[in-house]
Order: structure tokens, then C-alpha cells, then sequence
């Protein structure tokens, strides 16, 4: 009898937790004056991505960049009349735009020029910078990442401005020029505002998407915030040995040495975790799942080492759970019958919050072991800040995207890519990360890869969502000031 009365009794809570988390009700479209026409954001959009703006590690041709800008100049008129803008590195455009209200923290408004190359254009269903509209979208080699993103900026802000509107608060747009490339326009823009003493209430970044089925289990299209970065590491290991002809090679080559080094680092993953991001993403999404699935999540002091146990399973929640490791490159020699003297490879990998660089090279010099390999860090960007979500800022903007996106269910989530906001961590404790499209699992494999497009009704869509941030910031201004 006791046994069935504790079952009974544990029944009971799990139950009634799982119970007590219903859905929400969605909140009301947002009702806005007219948009810009989208037509005509279109065209600009198609001119944007016709500028080759493709930024590489070495020898970036800057041309496209100054043709770009002066065809920015001439598109948004009143962007260039009404607020001042610095170049920084020749490249990255800072924007002020006057508010009404200086006793405000500004707000700033982030989006990059540049574009990673087209590759090889043969999978292209139209030439990569055409910018060709066919079947309702738009195609070409940095429509999604990000000059739609951008344009959508630019055309609400222009379309404000031709009507004499001005912002409570300051607004600052930064173009950056290399975000692709590690974003040292941003950091400058960074230490200009740090020299200026310029703090913001709200950072808007590109990052998560409106999109369907892309989690298991909820059947709802999820509007993912992001509220946090994982952190970058790039590690270069080196194995010298007895170089020769191949005919005569010893017991181990360097490559031969390398290549297991680089399997045990595969092989040892970092151990799974639960940060405070991950919960609270799947704490969003709990009230719009299935019961099962319901049921575990509300209960995660008992089910939590199942729900890591199956997120695991799968590269996206794999993600959310640990530090991962990309072996990425590898070289030996330069002919197939020449033993390699030296051989290198380069492993990637990503932070979880609360892993450092010293967590990075601790593991990677145990899978060295006693090996003749020596490491360098070649590149280290530490996680980002988490934005709170009970912040003002994250508020606004999850306010924002329920209402351009009313049927969608917002969840805050740890990004798992890089972007330019990080740089302003400093500056900022409000910084979200959100591209407001609705986008399917095809729209975003396009990303960095052939066929890159976005869709027409992304476009507005886009120029809806901006219109109605600035619309919600001044009323925020005003509640807070009432």
C-alpha cells in the first residue's frame, strides 16, 4: 500500500505541474500606419545584393564597399540629411539619429554589409548576385545574411523620416563591413560609443527566425529570440616528423599521427550541461507541446537526464547542451608520394556560457596525450552576456514579435552562430538577436550556401516589425517616465 500511495502522490504533482502550464493567448496584430511600399524595398534590396560585397580574411576587394556606399547615399536621402554618420576603417557606417528625449538610453540597430562568397556557381538556380525576383522570392548571395535585414531598416527608417517623425530615444544604426570575417568594424564602432560614454537600453541584432517544425514535438511556428552567443575557438595543431619518399615511409607519418589526435578529440566530447538559456527556452515552449513531451519538461527534477538525453541526439539540441568540436581542416604534404614533414589541422569549437579558452586547450592537451603535436589558438571569442528576460528590452522586443507574428510562440534561446552584437557587451545588457522572417528549413540550409533567397513577404514583413519596434519604444519611454 505504501509504494502505491507514493506512485499516487508523485502522479498527483506531476499532473498538476504539467497541468498548470496552459497556453497563452496570443496578443492582437499590431495595427500600423501604411508600410513602405514593397515593390519598391524590393528593387533596393535587388540593387543591394547586385554590390559584390565579399569580405575574405586577406585581399578583400573594397570597391564594391565604396560603390555600396555611395549608392546608399543616393537611395536613403534623408537618412544622410537628417542623421550624421561616421565612417570608421573606411567602411562601417555609424548613424545617429537624433530623439526627442536625451534623458533617454539610446537604442541601436545593427546590420552588416558584407557577404561570404558565392562559391561554385554551378547549384545556382539564378547567377548569385542578380538579385532575379522568381516564384515570390528574391535571389542572390546575401538576400537573407543580411542586406534584406538592412534594407528593411534603412526603408522604415526613411519611410519615418518622410513623414517628420522622430524617436523619444537616440537611435544608432551601425553598418558593419566584416562581420563574416570576425567584425572588427563593430568593435570599433564599440570603442567609439565606450570613448563617447554611450550606453543603450536596446540592441537589435540579426539572429532567430519565425520558423515550423524545427523542433519535435511542438506544432506551433516558434519565434526564437536570442539572448545569448556561444562563445569561438579556433585551435591549430602541428606534427612534425621524418619527411621522405613514400616508397620507403616510416611506422607513423605526421598526417598519420595528426589524424588520430584529431579522432580522439571527436570522439572525447564535452560533457552535456544545462544552462539557464536552455531551460528557459524549453520552459517557453512547454504549454505548446504534446502531453508527453509536456509532461517531462514540467517536470524536469525528474526528467531532466531523459530530455538531455534526447536533446542530445540531435545536432540543434546538441547544441543547446554542450561545448561542441568541428575537426574543420587538415594538410600534409603537396604530392601523394612525398611523406609530409608537417602536417596541421584546425578543430572548431563552440562555448557553452562559463567555458574559457583555458577549458579549450585543457582538453585539447589531454587528447594530445604524449604525441610529438604542438597547439596554437588562432582565434577565441569568449560566450556573450545572457539579456535577462525579465528586462525591460527583452520585453519590448518579444512584445514586438508577438505582434507582428501573432500565431507564433516567442521563446528566448542561446545562439549557436556569431554575431557583431557580442562586441558591445559592455555597452549594452538589453541585446536581442532577431531576424523577423517567417523561414522554412529550406530558407535557412540556403544561408552561406547556393540558392540564398527571402521571400517577398519577408521583406514586408520585415519593415512591419521595425516599424512597430519604433512604435513600441516611445510608448515604452512614455510608460517608464509616467
Amino acid at each position: 500500500m505504501i509504494p502505491f500511495a507514493v506512485f499516487a502522490v508523485l502522479m498527483l504533482i506531476l499532473l498538476a505541474r504539467t497541468g498548470a502550464h496552459a497556453k497563452s493567448a496570443p496578443q492582437e496584430e499590431a495595427d500600423l500606419a501604411e508600410l513602405p511600399p514593397v515593390e519598391k524595398a524590393a528593387d533596393h534590396l535587388r540593387c543591394a545584393v547586385g554590390f559584390q560585397t565579399v569580405v575574405h580574411d586577406e585581399m578583400t576587394d573594397w570597391e564594391p564597399f565604396r560603390e555600396l556606399a555611395a549608392w546608399l547615399e543616393q537611395t536613403y536621402p534623408l537618412l544622410h540629411k537628417e542623421a550624421f554618420c561616421t565612417l570608421l576603417e573606411g567602411y562601417t557606417r555609424v548613424y545617429c539619429w537624433k530623439g526627442t528625449d536625451s534623458s533617454l538610453e539610446p537604442v541601436l540597430c545593427t546590420a552588416h554589409q558584407d557577404v561570404v562568397p558565392q562559391g561554385d556557381e554551378q547549384p545556382w538556380t539564378h547567377p548569385p548576385f542578380s538579385g532575379i525576383i522568381d516564384q515570390g522570392y528574391l535571389w542572390g548571395r546575401g538576400s537573407l545574411d543580411m542586406k534584406a535585414q538592412m534594407t528593411a531598416l534603412l526603408e522604415s527608417v526613411e519611410h519615418l523620416m518622410q513623414r517628420g517623425y522622430r524617436p523619444r530615444r537616440d537611435t544608432y544604426i551601425v553598418l558593419g563591413h566584416d562581420e563574416e570575417t570576425g567584425g572588427s568594424g563593430a568593435q570599433s564602432a564599440a570603442e567609439y560609443f565606450r570613448k563617447k560614454g554611450i550606453r543603450f537600453f536596446l540592441l537589435i541584432d540579426e539572429g532567430g527566425c519565425v520558423s515550423e517544425g524545427m523542433m519535435p514535438g511542438i506544432d506551433t511556428p516558434l519565434a526564437a529570440i536570442g539572448i545569448a552567443e556561444k562563445g569561438y575557438a579556433d585551435i591549430e595543431l602541428e606534427c612534425t616528423a621524418s619527411g621522405g619518399h613514400s616508397s620507403m615511409p616510416p611506422g607513423r607519418t605526421s598526417l598519420g599521427i595528426l589524424s588520430q589526435t584529431l579522432y580522439d578529440i571527436e570522439r572525447h566530447r564535452f560533457p552535456c550541461r544545462f544552462p539557464l538559456v536552455t531551460r528557459q527556452f524549453l520552459s517557453a515552449l512547454r504549454p505548446h507541446t504534446s502531453f508527453p513531451l509536456r509532461l517531462a519538461l514540467s517536470n524536469l527534477w525528474l526528467f531532466k537526464p531523459l530530455v538531455m538525453q534526447v536533446l542530445s541526439k540531435y545536432p540543434a539540441g546538441n547544441a543547446m547542451l554542450r561545448t561542441t568540436t568541428a575537426v574543420t581542416m587538415a594538410s600534409g604534404s603537396d604530392a601523394p608520394n612525398v611523406l609530409p614533414v608537417t602536417s596541421t589541422g584546425t578543430v572548431n569549437f563552440r562555448l557553452l556560457p562559463g567555458y574559457s579558452i583555458v577549458d579549450i586547450e585543457s582538453f585539447v592537451q589531454r587528447q594530445i596525450k604524449d604525441r610529438q603535436i604542438t597547439y596554437r589558438p588562432l582565434r577565441c571569442d569568449l560566450p556573450s552576456q545572457v539579456t535577462s528576460i525579465d528586462s525591460d528590452a527583452y520585453k519590448l522586443i518579444e512584445k514586438t514579435v508577438s505582434q507582428v507574428f501573432p500565431d507564433a510562440v516567442t521563446a528566448p534561446y542561446l545562439m549557436t552562430g556569431g554575431t557583431d552584437a557580442k562586441k558591445y557587451d559592455d555597452l549594452c545588457s538589453g541585446i536581442c538577436r532577431f531576424s523577423p522572417y517567417r523561414l522554412s528549413r529550406q530558407d535557412i540550409d540556403s544561408m552561406h550556401a547556393a540558392n540564398e533567397r527571402i521571400s517577398l513577404d519577408n521583406i514586408e514583413t520585415a519593415m512591419r516589425f521595425y516599424l512597430q519596434l519604433f512604435a513600441n519604444l516611445d510608448q515604452q519611454a512614455t510608460d517608464s517616465q509616467s
